[in-house]
This record gives structure tokens, C-alpha cells and sequence, in this order.
């Protein structure tokens, strides 16, 4: 009997030490000032302004982007179609303003006519008097019905004429004329304002970077149909990297605001810091996939230090190990 408890003893004795020694670990982890955590990166999501098809793309996952770069570019066609009718408009409402613009008559063209009335004039009255006169000649026998005929021709021509040029005188005169100028120059205005309108649109086709970076994932390709806003490209820009990590509550008064972390993991280089950016307000259960079952049922607080340096070998999603500074240090 003794020798059958005996195993037993010992494989509990060695269950119990090896739960000690797991539990004595991450107590030594929790109360040794460094945390579990990971990276982060603060992804640029580009988009378009408007829905449509990807006509081509011009950069792949990996990629590096300079600002400004064209990263894809969506169908233009309806695009194009729209901005010639609206250059059409413009034109056509220019030429309308210039039609109006060419019957108005400015004050020295006033002149002009106003001086052609008083010669007209003139020649009336010269035929009016042409015309009594040979009216009483032909009522004595004197002059031919022919002569008469002719001066009461010639009386009804200088009268026209005159009348004519009253008549151009009293339109280029009138206000109205003034406001038709004004409602072509108001069209002329609202068409070039639709046609910049169409070039922005046009201009908004071809989607830049609008961060230098690496080309982290491409959602959709060419040929595909986009909505307007969706991400097609995810940029991750040089330095935008930080460390999230859990602080159990015991230690979250220890780190502020501004205070210098240092972080270590794989490939880091050394001295690696980070400033604190980042500290929840409520707390969380920690994150399963960092922590063992001990620490997974503690409440920890969620904080973010962002990277003092580049660290170009450094990947989102890695992990990391995050500890405060020294006094020394922690001053820089």
C-alpha cells in the first residue's frame, strides 16, 4: 500500500512546485515593472472621393510611396464627357455675352448716331420742302405727275431713314440692355464654375499618396468597383509605430503621460524608447492572447507609448517587451 502512495506523493510534489514556480514567474513578470505587449502601426487608409472602377494601379503591398505619388487611378470616361459639355457651356454663354456686348452701344457710339440722326433729319426736312413745292406746281399744271412722284419717294426715304435712326438711339438707351449684359456675364460665371467644378472631378480620378510610407495591404484591384471613401490602400508612414502594453492597476500611477519606456524584443535595437502617449480611463481584462490563465482574469489598463525612433526593422503586430526607463534616462 505504502509503495503505491509513494508515486503519487511525488508526482504532486512536483505538480506543486511546478505551479509555484509558474505562479512565483509571473508574479516576478507583474511586479518587475515590465509589461507584455505588442506594436502598432497607425495605418493611412486611401480611398476615393467618389465610387467607381479601378482602371489601373501603380504601386504593390511593400511598396515604398512617396507623398504625393499616384497610388491608383478609377474610369474616366463619363468624367471626360461631362467636362467637354461643360467647356461647351462655357463657350456658349461667352458667346452670348459678346452678342450683347456688340449691339450695346457705348456713349461715343451714341454720338455717332445722334449726329447721323441730324443729317438725316436735314435731308427730311430739305425733302419735305422739295415736296410742297412740287405738290403746288402739279395742282397749277406746272410740274408732271412723274416729278411729284419722285419728291414724295425721296420724302417717305429721308423719313424712314430718320426714324430708323431715332429707333437705334432709343435701344442703345434703354437700361434693360444694361441688365441683359449682366444676367450673360452672371451665366458666364455659374458655366465656368461648373466647368472647374468637372476639371476637379476629373483632377480626383487619380488618387495620390497623401503620405510618405510603406504600402501595407492593397484591398482592391484593378477592374474592381469601389464606393466612395472605401479604403483600396493602407499606407503604414516612416515613425508611426507605437507600443500598446497592459499595466495592472497596482503600477498604472508609476507611468504618466510623457513617461519614458524602454522597449525590448526581437531585432529591436538598442536603447529603443518610447513616450507614453496613451492611458485608458477604465480598465480591461487583459488581452488572452498575450497573457498565461493567471494574468488573464486580472483587470489591466491599456497604454500607448509611441517610438522616440524609426525603428525600420520593427513590424506591426510584434511583440514586445515594455519596461520603464531609468531615472536617467527617463529625463533625455
Amino acid at each position: 500500500m505504502g509503495r503505491k502512495i509513494l508515486p503519487v506523493l511525488i508526482l504532486a510534489a512536483i505538480a506543486g512546485f511546478a505551479g509555484y514556480e509558474y505562479y512565483t514567474a509571473h508574479q516576478d513578470i507583474q511586479h518587475s515593472g515590465e509589461y507584455q505587449g505588442y506594436l502598432e502601426g497607425e495605418f493611412v487608409l486611401v480611398g476615393a472621393e467618389q465610387s467607381g472602377r479601378i482602371a489601373r494601379e501603380d504601386v504593390a503591398e511593400g511598396a515604398a510611396v512617396q507623398k504625393d505619388a499616384i497610388l491608383f487611378e478609377l474610369d474616366r470616361d463619363l468624367a471626360k464627357a461631362s467636362l467637354a459639355e461643360r467647356r461647351a457651356a462655357v463657350e456658349r454663354a461667352r458667346a452670348q455675352l459678346d452678342n450683347l456686348k456688340a449691339a450695346q452701344q457705348r456713349p461715343e457710339q451714341i454720338d455717332v448716331l445722334q449726329a447721323t440722326q441730324r443729317r438725316f433729319q436735314a435731308d427730311l426736312d430739305l425733302a419735305v420742302l422739295e415736296l410742297r413745292r412740287l405738290e403746288d406746281l402739279y395742282r397749277r399744271k406746272v410740274a408732271s405727275k412723274e416729278q411729284f412722284d419722285r419728291a414724295r419717294t425721296q420724302f417717305l426715304k429721308a423719313k424712314a431713314a430718320r426714324d430708323e435712326i431715332r429707333r437705334q438711339i432709343v435701344l442703345a438707351r434703354l437700361p434693360a440692355r444694361q441688365r441683359l449684359v449682366a444676367a450673360a456675364e452672371a451665366e458666364l460665371r455659374i458655366a465656368r464654375a461648373a466647368l472647374r467644378q468637372a476639371q476637379i472631378v476629373v483632377e480626383k480620378l487619380t488618387i495620390r499618396a497623401p503620405v510618405s510610407g510603406e504600402v501595407q495591404e492593397v484591398f482592391f484591384r484593378a477592374g474592381e468597383v469601389i464606393s466612395a471613401g472605401q479604403p483600396v490602400f493602407s499606407i503604414l508612414p516612416a515613425g508611426k509605430l507605437k507600443a500598446l502594453f497592459f499595466v495592472p492597476e497596482a503600477r498604472r500611477a508609476l507611468l504618466q503621460k510623457g513617461t519614458r519606456v524602454e522597449i525590448l524584443c526581437d531585432n529591436c535595437p538598442d536603447h529603443l524608447t518610447a513616450r507614453v502617449s496613451f492611458i485608458a480611463q477604465e480598465a480591461e481584462y487583459t488581452p488572452p492572447v498575450i497573457f498565461g490563465p493567471v494574468e488573464r482574469a486580472k483587470l489591466v489598463f491599456r497604454v500607448e507609448a509611441r517610438l522616440e525612433a524609426s525603428g525600420a526593422a520593427l513590424s506591426p503586430g510584434q511583440p514586445v517587451t515594455v519596461r520603464r526607463a531609468s531615472f536617467g534616462d527617463e529625463q533625455k
